[in-house]
């Protein structure tokens, strides 16, 4: 018994040190520098675009769709919030596409998609169909970009990331800025004409194409590869031994295994199978593993061809950009460590044993969305089809189970709460202020100073994401409930310092939310959640911003004024800072319950086996 135990150890031991190899080797490491800065540098192009024509287009078509189409607030407002709605709930799956085939085709896509939209706007004969042309089909396209310049940045960037992310990030306010103040200056040279101006609006966001040939992808070299397979072949050869040995009756042709609860095939060709459970300390193995199984059912292929072919499979595989644990994390991962409160013990083991100085040498990971499919379905050439793998990734993003925790659903609340409210002052506060009698030429320069705060405040929260003594959560709570007292506070406005004087608080709060959420999720549930967290707040967010400005319109056409919408928008944004004041009380006592669970379970399963 005792000589079986430590046989168990020395292979844990001798496999840590090969997945240790393997990653080493087969990991792409972040360049952290170099031609990222240029690739910083296309993300902040195309933040400039999505949010600057986003944030600011409402302010400025929604007067001319009403006067043109003689709809009501609330169904005219419903255009732009579909396409800031859409924006954010094509976020997973545009996440997913660019897992598969890489960030420069997606952003491409979605140039295209959102210049279309513009383009079939400009010739649309009535609202309704501005629903589908302008927000379904450019919202999308905005997914697209806004997604891909996330996720690009962090695939090139580890230690430097929060700089990165920071400047990245300012392309929002800074494009909030711009087209504040150039939008009146391109209308009046189109006459007025809103269509013209759409026109234009689209050959500014097919630009963002280019980003295309900036996003170059980070691949693995031919060296990386042999190095790799020199490891696996000799890994394999090993396992097969062992497995001859150890297990000699298991000759079936086709026999089914369990791998943490993830049923798969195993393929037998002449008494050999290279099968393991998957674990999350050792996702290259695992992964390895897997794709030689799956490859010996191809007939009698030599050990190091198996070990080629699965060795291709799996370094492609885990430098996906959803295999990095921390792909939607916008500080340095040297933080990550002090920043969470509730890692998976699985996951300590791998990446926080040690020391800070593991984070430098072990990238972190997570087994393939691909790798855990209950049902992988493999075409031909031994690859799982492309709709096959986007599905897969869909699911991982959106997987429901955090929603069974009290404390998820109320931070999730808090988000959709925060964007029922985000777009409305960008929307609504312009005409508020013409309606105090604020002359048109100050009223345009409300969007530019809520951008300036916006960018002014995302790099401040760049800096709180890089310092785990600041607590993210705090700050975040306060923002949004000062920015939603001054919002209640808008309808008392009467002067154009008071206009510009609110933009202060409510730009904080809002870009407080958006830039601090991905560390507050972290701080409370883990970094390895941190992708599914982030998909699902994307979906609540999403519908908030589809529904909040046409309610802010169906109130001020229900009393003929924008103070009660004003007032009620402020009170939610308040409510959405309140709630998630004890959330942090509330993670611990969960934590504690499902570690009574669990020790429970444990008991059980210990006075079991003494009874057989």
């Amino acid at each position: 018994m005792k000589t079986d135990r430590e046989n168990d150890e020395k292979k844990l031991k001798n496999n840590q040190v090969i997945e240790k190899e393997l990653e080493n080797e087969g990991i792409i490491k972040p360049p952290d520098g170099g031609y990222g800065w240029i690739v910083v540098m296309g993300a902040f192009f195309a933040n400039i675009i999505v949010d600057g024509v986003g944030f600011t287009i409402g302010d400025l078509l929604i007067p001319r769709w009403l006067e043109e189409f003689q709809g009501s607030q609330s169904s005219t407002a419903l255009v732009t919030s579909i396409l800031q709605g859409t924006y954010l709930l094509i976020g997973p799956v545009a996440s997913a596409l660019a897992n598969n085939w890489g960030c420069h085709v997606v952003v491409v896509i979605g140039a295209c998609l959102a210049s279309a939209g513009f383009l079939l706007s400009a010739l649309v004969p009535s609202l309704p169909i501005l629903y589908i042309t302008f927000g379904l089909i450019s919202g999308s396209g905005f997914g697209f970009m806004f997604l891909t310049a996330i996720v690009i940045v962090s695939t090139y960037f580890d230690n430097n990331r929060a700089l990165a992310t920071g400047i990245t990030v300012c392309g929002s306010g800074i494009g909030t800025m711009f087209f504040g103040y150039i939008n009146p200056i391109l209308l009046k040279l189109c006459n007025d004409n809103w269509r013209m101006y759409l026109s234009i609006a689209s050959c500014f966001t097919f630009a963002v194409s280019l980003c295309g040939f900036i996003y170059k992808p980070l691949k693995p070299t031919e060296a990386q590869f042999k190095k790799v397979t020199k490891i696996a072949t000799e890994y394999l050869e090993i396992k097969e031994n062992e497995d001859i040995n150890s297990n000699c009756e298991n000759d079936n042709d086709k026999k089914k295994y369990l791998t943490d609860g993830v049923e798969f095939e195993r393929f037998s060709h002449k008494s050999k199978s290279f099968t393991n459970s998957f674990n999350s300390t050792r996702p290259f193995l695992s992964t390895l593993e897997l794709h030689a199984s799956k490859k010996q059912s191809k007939g009698s292929w030599s050990q190091h061809d198996i070990a080629t072919a699965a060795t291709k499979d799996s370094v492609t595989e885990l430098n996906r950009p959803l295999s990095k644990v921390d792909i939607f994390y916008p500080g340095s991962m040297e933080n990550i460590r002090q920043r969470s409160s509730s890692f998976h013990e699985s996951f300590k083991k791998k990446s926080f044993s040690k020391s800070t100085n593991d984070l430098e040498e072990k990238p972190v990971l997570m087994v393939s969305s691909l790798v855990l499919s209950q049902d992988n379905e493999y075409d031909d050439s031994g690859s799982i089809s492309w709709k096959r793998n986007v599905l897969i990734a869909v699911k991982k993003i959106l997987d429901p189970s955090l929603l069974k925790l009290i404390s998820f659903i109320i931070f999730a609340l808090s988000g959709f709460f925060t964007f029922f409210c985000f777009f409305v002052p960008y929307i609504y506060l312009g005409r508020q202020a013409l309606s105090k009698g604020v002359p048109e030429s100050q009223k345009n320069n409300l969007l530019v100073y809520l951008g300036l705060v916006n960018t002014i405040a995302r790099v401040l929260c760049g800096y709180i994401a890089d310092r785990p003594a600041v607590d993210a959560l705090q700050v975040s709570n306060f923002a949004i409930i000062i920015g939603g007292i001054a919002t209640c506070c808008v309808p008392f406005l009467s002067e154009y310092w008071m206009f510009v004087l609110y933009t202060i608080p409510f730009a904080l709060g809002v870009a407080c939310f958006s830039a601090l959420r991905s560390v507050i999720c972290v701080e409370l549930y883990g970094i390895e959640k941190l992708t599914n967290a982030f998909g699902i707040l994307l979906l609540f967010m999403g519908f908030a911003a589809i529904s909040g400005a046409p309610f802010a319109g169906y109130i001020a056409d229900l009393t003929g004024s924008m103070d009660y919408s004003w007032y009620i928008m402020g009170l939610i944004m308040v409510l959405s800072g309140v709630i998630t004041i004890p959330i942090r009380k509330i993670v611990e006592w969960e934590n504690k319950k499902n570690k009574k669970t669990t020790r429970d379970k444990e008991s059980e399963l210990e006075a079991l086996k003494q009874e057989h």
